[in-house]
């Protein structure tokens, strides 16, 4: 018993020395405000300083990994820095980092049958129109007739058309992209701001097809007003003029002439002409060219 009793005064006299001697015990860590490392991330993108707002957004996810904002400050800022194949997880995990409260903006199916399909003639060509389930439709993966793939050659919000020619049977199915408009649970606060960094991550990577969608989504979302504060120059038009210039690149010319015309009320493709003639892609090129 005496031997317990001394060990345990030893102890005490030890504490009383650390605390009251001169020796200063070490201050309490200050808990770190999520918040703030976010408006340093914001005020060095701001800036320019672009390699610094990755870092402050990276360090976000030291303390949290459910943070869309942050996902979506660390994918723009990646895309500044042009490391475009970097950033596009960082947008997946914005659309999905709350699952128990948001949606996904953006939701893919996979070979979709296809129901009601219409074989008609437009600009000269045999095509399927090919009705889709989900709506808006915002890009196309993969189109097949049987085990065959065709090509697209424009979509809508409700369907895709690819010409008669490649197909092997008037049945298909459709791989494809639509965004979430009608889900109330979609977090529309951060959706324009996700889509344009999906849109623009995959046009850096030539991924055409992808960055529609994003466009296309930025746009459903945005309706009217498309604004994205750290990144002032989006628009609605400028947008849209991104959105023509992929189009044209994919081969979507039809849309790419429906944009153009929307872009700028003077132009009017001839009626009695294809969009997909050879011959008249310099009459898209030039409308394209002349907007800004």
């Amino acid at each position: 018993m005496r031997t317990g009793r001394i060990a345990i005064l030893a102890i005490l006299a030890m504490v009383i020395f650390l605390s009251g001697c001169g020796v200063k015990m070490d201050e309490p860590t200050p808990v770190i405000d999520v918040s703030t490392l976010i408006e340093n991330g914001w005020n060095s993108y701001d800036r320019g300083d672009f390699a610094a707002a990755k870092a402050a957004f990276d360090s976000v996810f030291f303390f949290t990994v459910n943070n869309p904002e942050a996902y979506i400050g660390l994918g723009w800022s990646l895309i500044q820095l042009g490391e475009y194949e970097d950033a596009l997880p960082y947008f997946s995990l914005a659309m999905t980092a709350d699952t128990i409260l948001y949606k996904p903006m953006i939701v893919p199916i996979t070979n979709e049958e296809d129901t009601g399909t219409q074989y008609t003639t437009s600009y000269g060509l045999d095509v399927y129109e090919i009705p889709v389930k989900n709506r808006p439709l915002v890009d196309v993966q993969e189109v097949k007739s049987g085990v065959t793939s065709v090509s697209v050659l424009w979509i809508t919000d409700s369907s895709v058309v690819v010409p008669a020619s490649e197909a092997s049977s008037d049945v298909f199915t459709v791989t494809y992209e639509y965004a979430n408009i009608n889900d109330a649970e979609v977090n529309r606060e951060i959706a324009p701001a996700v889509c344009l960094g999906i849109m623009g991550a995959n046009y850096g990577l030539g991924e055409l097809e992808s960055a529609m969608g994003g466009g296309r989504a930025a746009l459903t979302f945005a309706e009217d007003t498309l604004l994205f504060e750290h990144y002032p120059t989006i628009n609605v038009h400028k947008t849209k003029l991104t959105l023509a210039q992929i189009y044209f690149r994919a081969g979507y010319y039809q849309n790419a002439v429906s944009v153009i015309s929307e872009l700028d009320t003077t132009f009017s493709f001839p009626d009695s002409i294809s969009p997909y003639d050879p011959d008249n892609f310099n009459i898209i090129l030039e409308a394209l060219n002349g907007l800004d």
